[in-house]
């Protein structure tokens, strides 16, 4: 991402009568909107070269950071259209967007801007910022590469979506029985056709009366005629104070959240093709044959506390010296496990937390079967709770914080009886 320069660029203006008389149209006055503040916050877009070879931007005002103009023109987002020579920019329009509009984009450069409406002609503009315009990616030839380089993944998309676009299934109940911490619900006396009792595992599920999803189908039992459900979080408060059990007794079953994941992965694709990634460098990562790679600025020193070879040494210091990303690749049985139990070990001798997470339930229970020995960490597993080993189920939500009162008294309590045997040893 490029940095914002401390000091504004000055850039001396010139604009025509059409930009003037839009000025005029949208109730900007032109000098006294560019007298507002001595600088300005603009987000520069580049567009196509033109038939005569001349370099075109839009310079995009921030409401956010530009507090004055906010002040005084806050209906809209103010664009400046400009043609960019050698010694100003000569503004040839002026147009606005909605308020809500993303000014800011991984195609547009963020600079400060300091204009001057009256340079005589032969002084030229900074050549940093002509270099930066000049250095710039067209935001629209930027937008078709994207589009043209995600066109394949749409067929994935579209598999996607006909496998999860199932029609709901609606079913009378009889009742609702709650187990004992409230984080699930077995609805009784459901009915169901053959064939959707085959398909309901992690549907979502809504009782009618109820505007939100309460959870996600576990267990379906065709013989009993009850769903077993995981409920929501925001649903436990509900269902302590019985209120959920409401009339009529009808459930639907739906594969909304399915839907949703697929909705929320073309979002993702319409963000990468407007330039709205939250990571800037998302793009390059993806699409160039060679993404660009910083080397650490310093290698720290570590002292690892589990038996690791050099190749998982250098995979752990490596990670742990990253300032972004850092990608650790290996068949099965190299010792990926061991790598990221060490990590963490690591990170939290540095005082930082670490975030494990995985498609699958049991990889993150493996790891944390590597950090259980350890007195150091601190370990909150999150996640469906019947599909955690056992082993990780003292660390879920509920029985975190009784599990480290007991593991602190039984360490305290060692501790003071070898204490009170050295005593009497002396």
């Amino acid at each position: 991402m490029i940095k914002k320069q401390l000091t504004p660029y000055r850039c001396p203006v010139t604009l025509t009568n059409k930009a003037k008389d839009k000025m005029r149209e949208l109730k900007l006055d032109e000098r006294s909107f560019f007298s507002l503040q001595k600088s300005f916050h603009v987000h520069i877009e580049k567009y196509p070269l033109s038939a005569d070879r001349q370099v075109s931007v839009a310079l995009f005002f921030d409401h956010e950071t530009n507090g004055r103009m906010a002040d005084q023109y806050n209906e809209f987002v103010v664009i400046l259209h400009c043609v960019v020579e050698q010694d100003r920019f000569i503004a040839t329009n002026v147009t606005t967007r909605a308020l809500h509009t993303p000014v800011q984009t991984n195609w547009r450069r963020s600079v400060n801007l300091m204009f001057d409406l009256n340079v005589p002609r032969g002084e030229r503009i900074s050549l940093d910022l002509l270099n930066l315009v000049h250095e710039m990616p067209v935001a629209q030839e930027s937008s078709m590469y994207v589009k043209k380089r995600i066109a394949s993944w749409e067929g994935y998309l579209k598999i996607q979506e006909r496998s999860a676009d199932i029609p709901d299934m609606t079913s009378r109940y009889s009742g609702l029985v709650f187990n004992g911490n409230f984080s699930r619900v077995t609805i009784k006396g459901c009915e169901l056709g053959d064939k959707e009792w085959k398909s309901l595992k992690d549907l979502s599920v809504r009782l009618k009366g109820i505007d939100q999803d309460i959870g996600k189908v576990l267990k379906a039992n065709r013989s009993a005629r009850t769903v077993e459900v995981e409920l929501h979080g925001y649903m436990e408060d509900r269902a302590r104070q019985q209120r959920l059990d409401v009339n009529p007794k009808e459930v639907v079953f739906s594969n909304f959240a399915a839907l949703s994941q697929v909705k929320r992965l073309r979002q993702g694709f319409r963000h990468l093709e407007n330039g709205l990634a939250v990571n800037p460098d998302l793009e390059r990562l993806l699409f160039e044959n060679k993404p660009p790679v910083r080397v650490p600025k310093k290698q720290v020193s570590l002292k690892f506390h589990n038996r690791l070879n050099e190749f998982q040494q250098e995979a752990v210091t490596g990670a742990v010296s990253a300032e972004d990303l850092y990608v650790i690749q290996g068949p099965p049985g190299t010792g990926k496990t061991t790598v990221i139990s060490e990590i963490c070990l690591q990170n939290a001798k540095a005082g930082l937390r670490t975030l494990v997470a995985s498609q699958s339930n049991l990889a993150v229970d493996n790891a944390l079967g590597r950090l259980l020995a350890n007195k150091d960490i601190r370990i909150l597993r999150v996640g469906r709770t019947e599909s955690i080993e056992e082993e990780g189920k003292k660390f879920i939500e509920e029985n975190v914080g009784q599990y480290w009162k007991d593991h602190t008294l039984k360490e305290v309590s060692t501790q003071f009886e070898t204490r009170q045997k050295t005593w009497k040893g002396n």
